[in-house]
């Protein structure tokens, strides 16, 4: 039997080929516009290797587009050319870091976290929430060697799925399977993985992933997966068309990012967990006590400089479900934490965050003061166990800032927009996880059926 066209010699007629080259020339920058990895303080060009579109890594990941850029990485659209033509998923996102010594051992624990993530436990019902690794390799490069992995690649921050609802807050009927979501995921972490995604807070110059103007993907650290593979067909066709604009500055082209995929065509793909560069191991032997979380979200064992583990993370899922949302609020649109979680608070509430609302004057007396307000005072167990508590209370318990102590902060006063059956609903979910003490706090897997959660009785 002949297949015309099929050379059955030649092996790579069986795999994935190349695409075909750009038809249209594009536009090209003037030198002096400034590309998002080149707005860092710190940019070196000499850190970043010079990745050029057409190009193939590992003699099988061929260079599509550009999906972002960081401080400490670029990331983008790749096709697979070395898997079997008929075999799915052939696009993947590619992140190649820096090559500075700092930046190699923060991949390499992230390949390694990574590698734990994806290989550990399949049939667990988180095991679908949280990001896949592909693949992972070295490339040399003209002034240092460069850690890539090979992600699954994923759609947009959930932020930005909101913003093309033109909505500022997210529905019930979105916010509850999301955040049971992210809880399966979360209980796949803790007790599978071993692994708390909330790491190390780096203070840097609090750049957010997709700062402000949502130019530069990063790493996002909620997304949502591809609801059908005619988005990457259509984004490949969109870079052959009309190629990204670019700069070439010296031997080195830097593009501009195409990062958008356009409109949903159907119903979202589910949540996702992504990015877990700054992950935690939570059974490593050596105490967890650095800083974590920015101050406004911060757990009160983070602050008083006490030990921390997977319950932080369930603190955060009060004011925040467990990941980077940020940007759909209006006050902190100019701002740039890079946040571990996003608020449920806020995508409800639709106004100011739960604590410290007003960022600019956030500090950990602000923060203790109206967890106070809230909680009432810290039992002295917790207190016992902090290092830094002497900066914040007497030896008594008292704390030492009470007029920054605020008046009608209570949860009953706080919650608005529900009635009066479902308001009672979410705050025990809310006080549920708004514990002092760390094992008071449930865990996510208990969380995930709470009556709150499981009870849908309104509308969009």
């Amino acid at each position: 039997m002949r297949f015309p066209g099929l050379n059955i010699f030649s092996s790579t007629s069986f795999f994935s080929q190349p695409l075909a080259p750009q038809v249209k020339y594009p536009e090209i920058l003037p030198t002096s516009t400034k590309i998002k990895e080149e707005t860092s303080s710190d940019y070196d060009p000499k850190h970043f290797y010079p990745v050029r579109i057409g190009q193939t890594f590992n003699d099988r990941y061929h260079v599509v587009g550009k999906l972002g850029a960081g401080d400490y990485s670029t990331v983008w659209l790749v096709k697979d050319i070395g898997r079997w033509w008929w075999q799915s998923k052939q696009y993947f996102a590619l992140k190649m870091s820096t090559n500075s010594p700092d930046d190699k051992a923060a991949t390499t624990h992230e390949v390694d976290i990574s590698r734990c993530v994806t290989n550990t436990d399949p049939k667990h019902k988180g095991y679908h929430v949280v990001r896949h690794l592909h693949d992972s390799f070295e490339v040399e490069g003209p002034n240092g060697t460069h850690m890539c992995l090979v992600l699954e690649l994923l759609r947009e921050p959930l932020w930005l799925f909101l913003q093309h609802l033109r909505m500022d807050y997210m529905p019930q009927v979105v916010l509850k399977p999301t955040c049971q979501m992210i809880l399966d995921g979360l209980d796949y972490l803790h007790t599978r993985c071993h692994v708390i995604h909330t790491g190390k807070f780096y203070l840097q110059t609090l750049v957010h992933f997709w700062a402000n103007s949502a130019q530069d993907l990063k790493s996002d650290n909620i997304m949502l997966k591809l609801e059908s593979d005619s988005i990457v067909t259509e984004y490949v066709e969109a870079e052959i068309q009309q190629p990204c604009p670019r700069k070439v500055d010296s031997e080195r082209i830097i593009y501009l990012s195409r990062n958008n995929f356009g409109k949903w065509k159907k119903t979202p793909g589910p949540a996702t967990i992504s990015d877990f560069g700054v992950s935690a191991w939570g059974n490593s032997a050596d105490p967890l006590n650095y800083i974590i979380q920015p101050i406004c979200f911060r757990a009160p064992e983070v602050i008083l400089g006490a030990t921390w583990s997977y319950s932080a993370e369930i603190w955060n899922l009060a004011a925040l479900v467990c990941l980077q949302f940020f940007h759909i609020l209006d006050l902190l649109s100019s701002l740039s934490l890079p946040l571990t979680t996003f608020q449920v608070w806020d995508l409800l509430e639709r106004k100011k965050p739960l604590f410290c609302a007003n960022i600019e004057q956030d500090t950990p007396e602000i923060h203790l003061a109206e967890m106070i307000a809230l909680l009432g005072p810290p039992p002295k167990q917790l207190l016992d166990r902090g290092a830094n508590t002497a900066t914040y209370f007497e030896e008594n318990g008292d704390f030492l800032y009470q007029k920054l102590i605020p008046e009608n902060f209570t949860f009953v006063e706080l919650e608005v927009y529900l009635d009066m059956e479902d308001k009672k609903l979410f705050i025990d979910f809310m006080k549920c996880m708004l514990q002092w003490l760390p094992e008071d706090r449930k865990t996510a897997k208990e969380l995930v059926d709470h009556p709150w959660l499981t009870t849908l009785r309104h509308k969009l």
